[in-house]
């Protein structure tokens, strides 16, 4: 899961498409961000966060990439070690704010740090693809970052002063909605259970995802590639028993994929239920399912909640 989590950054990293919101609690996504960028460090972590939920919408991934460049660029501040502060809380923007926002509710995260801060001179350029004042540095973090923030319609400012320290201060519209239950998993194993078909073309895939349905109740038929998958269907649908699901692999090189297959398994049968899994969660038919007629998706690794409530969602439609 954590390779999982990584992968999914680099593709944020590498895509500024429009961000895949949901709605989280910001807390939860800072203790995330401190205990995986400050692993192994010198520094410690003190958290000052605002009593009570703040959610936000957004996307967890992106938020988690950009917390962690702040919090690594700041244990980086403290050769020696010292203390990351990290803080949070709500506070309203009113229109007199220097802070270039709507009026609203916002929630404020701060990290701070203790360091060698930044020159002058370097603070106007901080945001700008590929400066660094580190030796192995990219200057990618922070040029990245920045954006990130701006498709969320929030802010990200730097106060900084040599020698005493840097702080950063980001901006995310409070949200209405309370937080998604995604994320506190909950494992569906009761209503309607079903036959599903699966396709994928590994092999450890296959055989972890087939355990995971049968634990769930489900019977299953599996495939390893789109040819397989649709003379699967043809069977079951010459002998009566036509599969209530069927969850296809997106990629599969050399042989036909899941996008291919599902064209075909539509020609058999035009109610067919499909959902497509992936790792490669910027692909458009990934990122929006329903607008090439599929019931859905699932990104790569799935956890078993997330399995559970798809296919649940899958058979009660």
């Amino acid at each position: 899961m954590r390779a999982g989590e990584i992968t999914r950054q680099l593709f944020s990293f590498s895509d500024r498409t429009e961000p895949r919101k949901d709605t989280l609690d910001v807390a939860d996504i800072i203790h995330e961000a401190a205990n995986y960028a400050l692993r192994g460090s010198k520094s410690t972590c003190r958290l000052d966060l605002g009593p009570g939920p703040m959610p936000v919408d957004a996307d967890p991934a992106q938020i988690l990439q950009v917390l962690q460049a702040l919090i690594i660029n700041a244990d980086q501040a403290m050769p020696g070690g010292g203390e990351v502060t990290i803080g949070a809380q709500v506070v309203e923007v009113s229109g007199n704010d220097p802070v270039p926002l709507p009026i609203g509710s916002y929630v404020r995260i701060t990290v701070r740090d203790d360091g060698v801060g930044i020159q002058k001179e370097h603070l106007g350029r901080i945001f700008d693809p590929y400066f660094t004042t580190k030796k192995h540095g990219s200057g990618l973090g922070l040029a990245v970052a920045l954006p990130i923030i701006k498709n969320h319609g929030g802010w990200m400012d730097v106060a900084s002063e040599t020698g005493a320290g840097t702080i950063f201060s980001l901006y995310l519209p409070s949200s209405a909605h309370n937080v998604h239950a995604e994320m506190k998993p909950e494992v569906i194993t009761s209503g309607r259970i079903g036959s599903i078909l699966l396709m994928d073309d590994e092999a450890g895939i296959l055989e972890t995802t087939s355990d995971i349905l049968r634990h769930l109740g489900y019977t299953v038929t599996t495939a390893q590639d789109g040819e397989e998958a649709v003379t699967r269907f043809e069977e079951a649908l010459k002998e009566g028993k036509p599969f209530d699901g069927v969850i296809l692999d997106l990629t599969v090189p050399g042989r036909m994929g899941g996008e291919e297959t599902f064209t075909r398994l539509r020609e058999l049968d035009p109610a067919v239920k499909v959902v497509v899994s992936s790792g490669y969660l910027n692909d458009p038919v990934v990122r929006n399912p329903k607008t090439f007629g599929l019931f859905g998706s699932i990104g790569k690794p799935y956890r078993i909640d997330e399995l559970s409530r798809m296919l649940q969602e899958l058979l009660n439609a």
